[in-house]
This record gives C-alpha cells, sequence and structure tokens, in this order.
C-alpha cells in the first residue's frame, strides 16, 4: 500500500514538473524574441544605436563645414559671398580632396563625403542635401531619376514620389509612372500606361514657373466663392502671343465676350445643350473638373501634357508615335467623343486623372516654353512639320519638336475645352492643311458639333 502510495505521488509530481518545463520554455521563448525584438527591429536599440551614431557622425561633419565657412566668411555675414578656391581650402583642413560643384542655380555649391551631400550657399548658410542612408531632402547634386523625400505639401502621400532631374530641379510622378527623359527646363517625359506625357511646372501661386503669368485666378465672374462642395472656384488666364524685337511676348487677354475672347471654364449654350453632347458635359462638371485640375497644380507643382497628338486604337486613346493621330471625324465621335476618351485614358483605380486639355493649360505650356528659351522661337514658326496636306503618323517631324513636345506647328490643329464666340470651342496651332498658323494662334470658329478632318486634340494629366 505504501509502495502504491508513493508510486502515485511520484507519478503526480512529475506530470507537475513536466507541465512547469513546459511554461517555462514557453516563457523563455516569448522573452527571448521580445529581447530580440527591442534588439534589431526597426525601433529597437541596436538600430537607435546605429542611427545616432549616423546622426552623430553627420552632424560632426556639418559642424566641420560650418567651422570652414566662418573661415572664409568671418564674423561678418552680412552681405558677404563666399569665394570658391577660399573655402576648398579651408575645407581641406577638416576633408581630404575637396571638390565643389555649383548649384544650377548658381547661388549655391554641393560638397559630397562618404555618400553624404552637403550644400554651401555663397551667403554662408549650409544645409544637408542627402545622408546616404534613406532618400535625399533636396534634389541638388542628385543624378536624374533619384527618388527623393516628398515635400510638406504631400509628405504622407505614398502614391506619388518626387524625382530629381539631375539638375537640381524635381518633379512629381504617379506610381506606375516611369521617369524616360529630360530635364524640368527642357521637359520633363514621363511613360503612364504606355503613354508618354511632358511635365509643365507651375508655381503654388499659379503663375509659370520662372514667369509672372499666371494660368488661373479665383472666379471674380457671378460664380465666385466656393461650390456646393466647399471647393474654391477657378477660372482660366488666357493670352495673346505676338512678335517683338525681343522674340515672342505673351500678354494677358482681358475677358470681353463681346469681343470673342474666350472664357473657361465654359458652357456653350449654342452647342451643349443640344443632342450633339452626348456625354453630360454641364456648367457644373465642368467647373468641378476644372477646379480639381486646378487644386492638382497648386499641390503638386504642375501638371502633364501629352508628348503627342491623341491617337485612337479602336478601344482606347494614347499619347505615342508612330500611328496617326485622332481626329473630330474619328468614328463620327466629333469633340464630344474626342474629349470623353480622353477622360477614359485614366479611371478611378488610376493615381492621376486625364483629360483634354484646358486652353488656360495650353497657355501656360507656351508661357513655360518661352521661359525656358530653348525653343521659344519655334512659337513664330508656321511651317515646321506636317503640312504636307495629309495626316501622318504622330512624330513624325522631328524638326516640329518644342521642349520635347511634337507636333505643336504642324499635323493636326488641337482642340481644347477653352470656350469661344458662337458655339465654338477653341482649337490652336498649325494643321496638315496650313502653312501659316503659328502654334500660338487660335481658330475661333471650331464647332464642335462638326466633322472636322484637321482637327485634333492633345491630352492632359494632372495628378490626384
Amino acid at each position: 500500500m505504501k509502495k502504491n502510495y508513493i508510486k502515485d505521488v511520484v507519478k503526480e509530481n512529475d506530470g507537475i514538473t513536466l507541465l512547469a518545463l513546459v511554461l517555462t520554455i514557453i516563457v523563455l521563448i516569448i522573452l527571448a524574441g521580445i529581447s530580440i525584438g527591442m534588439l534589431v527591429s526597426d525601433n529597437g536599440i541596436i538600430n537607435n544605436s546605429s542611427n545616432a551614431s549616423e546622426e552623430t557622425k553627420i552632424q560632426a561633419e556639418l559642424e566641420k563645414v560650418n567651422l570652414a565657412v566662418f573661415e572664409v566668411a568671418g564674423k561678418d555675414t552680412e552681405n558677404i559671398e563666399i569665394e570658391k578656391n577660399s573655402l576648398i581650402r579651408a575645407l581641406n583642413r577638416y576633408f581630404n580632396n575637396v571638390i565643389l560643384t555649383e548649384t544650377k542655380d548658381g547661388i549655391a555649391w554641393i560638397f559630397k563625403y562618404r555618400g553624404r551631400i552637403y550644400i554651401i550657399y555663397k551667403n554662408g548658410s549650409t544645409e544637408i542635401g542627402s545622408t546616404g542612408k534613406g532618400k535625399p531632402k533636396s534634389p541638388k547634386g542628385q543624378p536624374s531619376g533619384v527618388v527623393i523625400e516628398n515635400p510638406e505639401e504631400y509628405k504622407d502621400n505614398d502614391k506619388v514620389q518626387t524625382i530629381a532631374d539631375g539638375n537640381d530641379e524635381s518633379f512629381v510622378l504617379p506610381f506606375g509612372g516611369k521617369y524616360i527623359e529630360g530635364t524640368v527646363d527642357t521637359g520633363i517625359v514621363i511613360e503612364y500606361k504606355g503613354s508618354q506625357f511632358v511635365w509643365i511646372p507651375i508655381n503654388s501661386d499659379l503663375t509659370v514657373r520662372g514667369t509672372d503669368k499666371k494660368m488661373a485666378i479665383v472666379s471674380v465672374g457671378e460664380l465666385a466663392g466656393k461650390d456646393d462642395k466647399g471647393r474654391t472656384i477657378y477660372e482660366g488666364q488666357f493670352y495673346d502671343f505676338t512678335n517683338t524685337e525681343n522674340g515672342v511676348k505673351a500678354t494677358l487677354r482681358v475677358p470681353n465676350e463681346h469681343l470673342r475672347i474666350p472664357r473657361e471654364p465654359k458652357i456653350l449654350d449654342d452647342c451643349d445643350t443640344t443632342s450633339y453632347n452626348t456625354v453630360g458635359i454641364t456648367a457644373k462638371s465642368l467647373q468641378e473638373e476644372y477646379d480639381a485640375m486646378i487644386e492638382s497644380v497648386i499641390k503638386y507643382g504642375g501638371f502633364y501634357v501629352g508628348r503627342y497628338e491623341t491617337s485612337f486604337n479602336g478601344a482606347s486613346v494614347a499619347s505615342i508615335s508612330g500611328v496617326e493621330p485622332m481626329t473630330w471625324s474619328t468614328n463620327n465621335y466629333r469633340w464630344y467623343g474626342v474629349y470623353q476618351k480622353e477622360k477614359e485614358f485614366t479611371d478611378e483605380s488610376d493615381l492621376a486623372v486625364s483629360g483634354m486639355i484646358w486652353g488656360s493649360q495650353y497657355d501656360a505650356m507656351l508661357n513655360w516654353v518661352i521661359a525656358t528659351e530653348k525653343d521659344k522661337d519655334k512659337l513664330l514658326e508656321t511651317t515646321l512639320g506636317n503640312h504636307t496636306r495629309s495626316l501622318v503618323e504622330c512624330g513624325s517631324y522631328e524638326n516640329d519638336k518644342i521642349n520635347n513636345i511634337y507636333d505643336l506647328v504642324g499635323n493636326l490643329a488641337e482642340g481644347t475645352l477653352e470656350g469661344g464666340a458662337f458655339g465654338s470651342r477653341i482649337a490652336r496651332g498649325g494643321n496638315y492643311n496650313s502653312n501659316n498658323i503659328k502654334p500660338t494662334e487660335r481658330y475661333f470658329y471650331s464647332n464642335p458639333t462638326y466633322l472636322m478632318v484637321s482637327d485634333g486634340s492633345r491630352m492632359m494629366l494632372h495628378i490626384k
């Protein structure tokens, strides 16, 4: 009896010991996992220690840069301009074989050290351009195509990337897009959904980059204020382009319907209220589309235009070379059908919104070309490109390329959303039937209900 009792107790104790052992092992595994996580996670001890060490190095290097600047500039920091060779000698006391590269705007130098970039302004101020870890903070000194930090305006938007152009400037690219070539000054070319577009840079006050020419203003007419969604209401600004002794010049057009000076956005009472309007355009829908575009331009600093005139493969539109562009007579679409097809290039799942180019966007594009100066003289040409009285494939004429945009002088006149007098939608530029029309000129008699064989269009793209 005693033996059995002891045996039973041993069995019972064995069971308790095994359970305790299993629980102990589980607890130790959990604790080990927590400890390892605290050590090696992104916010762990090891990583934080590494980050702190890296930050210490960066601040120490920046302090040396500032000491070198102080040695050159001295105590008087008012109205100074640091001399390059003197700065190199001062930096060489702290670093080896210093090389300084001047920024494109000429106001600073780039100093690269151990994968990090420091920006030294000629007025004596300094900043970190890149830590060599993570995204650079600035496009200055960065090669073209490098992704940099998004600015505050859209810092938390993970659907777009800010890209350096290799010339100390940057542009915005929706995910799914691909940088192809060019700079902000020569024309950034991207590919999106198999089509190519060119970036038009606009300042946050809606002036075209490098100019005082606004592409739009807050509406001051009968629609002034906000819409029923609380969105500010805007209207387009338009320009006349004339030849002067200093080249092409843009002058603001004063809105006056009686003088056939157009307004945008605008509903055409003579046409948009007829059965030809098969796409449901209303004054409200146009205003909402325009305001959404302007808000995007303010937020992201620009918009895209088709690099080529819009083509149609029977199902969808594109902005590509090597195919004939579509006209208002394609499939009997008229202006309305072209407008709708260009809108359908993107859908709700896309990170950008497509559509027919607005007249104020067209003028902004021309003002940007003038500001960059590279191809501005071509805006006064009438014979470049296709004027053979037959339609040709998009991009066929290399001489009709202005800031990386093709066929502005010839091939097709390009219909816009700009409204004119007597039921017209303004078309822009020359076409294959003419050799006396500049890309800056307007057709005031392009009726959207007609099957125009020499009128087409060009897409625009703005980021959501």
